[in-house]
């Protein structure tokens, strides 16, 4: 669905990206990225149109990017070039809290890349299952047995 609200999406990220006024640290950011994931889970619940879940999941995908920024911004283009997943946890479905504080490797632009787009995913699945949806890729994809290449 997320890709068919493909233009939302990136309404949502570009508008999150416009609001930011540089002055949140990695942590505000991870805290709402967090309670961005529960209030999206709770418009799912409520039929909200898939448009206006998806224009929220991009400022979830923002304040993720945001808190994790590439450590060298000039090569952040070339992270996105290839990208993998890191898996999910454990406990795919702990607290959006938790899941979103989680630390991942970040030292390079690529990894930086990697572990935001892995925190999002982390998210998107706890928001479905919380919503009601069939979240078991969850237990197909454990961080155990990662990386998994999304994008080469």
């Amino acid at each position: 669905m997320l890709a068919k609200n493909r233009d939302r999406l990136m309404a949502g990220v570009s508008d999150a990206v416009a609001a930011e006024n540089g002055r949140r640290d990695a942590q505000a950011h991870r805290a709402a990225a967090a309670k961005g994931a529960r209030a999206i889970a709770t418009m799912i619940r409520e039929h909200r149109t898939f448009g206006e879940v998806a224009y929220e999941v991009g400022g979830l995908v923002h304040e993720l990017a945001a808190a994790i920024p590439p450590s060298d911004a000039s090569s952040a283009t070339a992270a996105g070039k290839r990208s993998s997943f890191l898996g999910y946890t454990l406990e795919p479905f702990g607290s959006p809290e938790k899941l979103a504080a989680a630390t991942l490797p970040s030292a390079s632009s690529r990894a930086a890349y990697d572990a935001a787009a892995s925190l999002s995913t982390r998210l998107l699945a706890w928001i479905w299952n919380t919503a009601g949806g069939d979240a078991r890729i969850a237990s197909r994809h454990p961080e155990t047995k990662g990386p998994y290449t999304i994008r080469e």
